[in-house]
């Protein structure tokens, strides 16, 4: 009997023991990730956040879904930061296991720049950039310099013949990007005079997480105008008027890129229709089976109580610049078939609704 008790109070020992370390783990990676954001300015459109280990670069190798959203040549710009810096034996034992933060920053003009954000372990010394650089066949040439007060390193790339733009942002991370306008901008981010900042996971979704995407609704639009042709493209329409950041899990597939997690709306934006939703409970998506198969494009949205979101919907409305074309509508409508729209209309509507543009700009 004494044996069971000692046995059952080494189990309890052993187990409360491992969740101490474990949720220490959790606590010290929230703090890592938390503290690398707080270095990128914040009017970044997108945050890719992964880690910095051989098992993720295998599990993307030739994938093209990465390479269709940014471009070839931002792949072979990150391909060749990673074979030259990235891997080089004098830096990678201070880099191994760390997460890498890829964000996107739309430029003037039709740009879009990477920033290039990681934490290093301690021991790193930032002189081991011009080490690498002395190296035979290197394919570098670093010279420091000073960037925006900070010390930094002006680094040519022989394969690209480019110039990489890197800072020692002096609390354990480094940033780099090949726009001297955007690590300049880095270099003078103070995330203490932001009001708004990008949102975390959970710790335990970020844990078990290939991948993480933080977005900035608001940033996304500029973003969008310097990838679609048309400057008014209806894509995310919706998310992009809204006051918001999102952290997200990757859920892994081959053929797509599909997240989940959550959205923290900033400062109770007025007449922002996806508001609406927010006092709506999640359901199961049926709609999207029916439909066709030239779709290109879809927005597939649903709501627990149909009649509260139709209440909720008018009021909106009301009090923003539809007020009077919801009116006239209205009027219209009654007039030409004697349906009165708000009273006969409502008790007729489903959980779900969507907007579905075919490859043939049908909608």
């Amino acid at each position: 009997m004494r044996r069971q008790i000692l046995v059952t109070i080494i189990l309890l020992i052993a187990t409360i023991w491992v969740t101490i370390v474990y949720f220490k783990n959790l606590s010290t990676t929230t703090q890592h990730t938390s503290q690398v954001l707080s270095t990128i300015p914040n009017n970044a459109s997108l945050i890719l956040e992964f880690n910095n280990e051989k098992g993720f670069y295998d599990i993307f190798a030739g994938n093209k879904l990465f390479a269709n959203i940014i471009g070839e040549e931002k792949m072979e710009e990150l391909a060749s930061v990673r074979k030259l810096l990235l891997q080089n034996h004098l830096i990678e034992q201070y880099l191994d296991g760390q997460n890498i933060f890829i964000s996107l920053h739309p430029q003037k003009g039709d740009k879009i720049d990477f920033l290039l954000t990681t934490s290093v372990t301690k021991g790193f010394d930032p002189d081991i950039f011009e080490q690498i650089s002395k190296q035979a066949k290197s394919g570098l040439l670093v010279n420091t310099v000073n960037i925006a007060g900070k010390p930094g390193y002006n680094i040519y790339l022989n394969d690209l013949k480019k110039r990489f733009y890197l800072i020692d942002n002096e609390d354990h991370t480094i940033s780099g990007s090949f726009s001297k306008e955007l690590i300049e901008a880095c270099a003078k981010y103070d995330y203490k005079k932001e009001k708004q900042a990008f949102v975390l996971l959970s710790d335990r979704q970020s844990s078990n997480s290939l991948t993480n995407l933080y977005v900035n609704y608001e940033a996304l639009s500029p973003l969008f105008e310097q990838l679609f042709v048309s400057k008014n493209t209806d894509i995310f329409k919706n998310f992009r008027r809204l006051p918001a950041f999102a952290a997200l899990s990757l859920n892994y597939r081959s053929d797509a890129l599909m997240f989940n997690g959550t959205t923290q709306i900033q400062d109770n934006p007025a007449n922002s229709y996806l508001k609406l939703f927010s006092d709506q409970q999640p359901i199961v998506n049926h709609l999207k089976s029916i439909f066709p198969s030239t779709t290109a494009y879809s927005t597939n949205l649903a709501v627990s109580d149909p009649v509260k979101f139709e209440s909720d919907l008018s009021r909106n409305q009301q009090e923003s610049d539809f007020k009077t074309e919801r009116s006239e509508i209205i009027a219209k409508v009654k007039a030409g078939t004697g349906i009165r729209l708000e009273k006969e209309f409502t008790p007729l509507l489903g959980n779900e609704f969507a907007i579905v543009t075919t490859r043939y700009r049908e909608k």
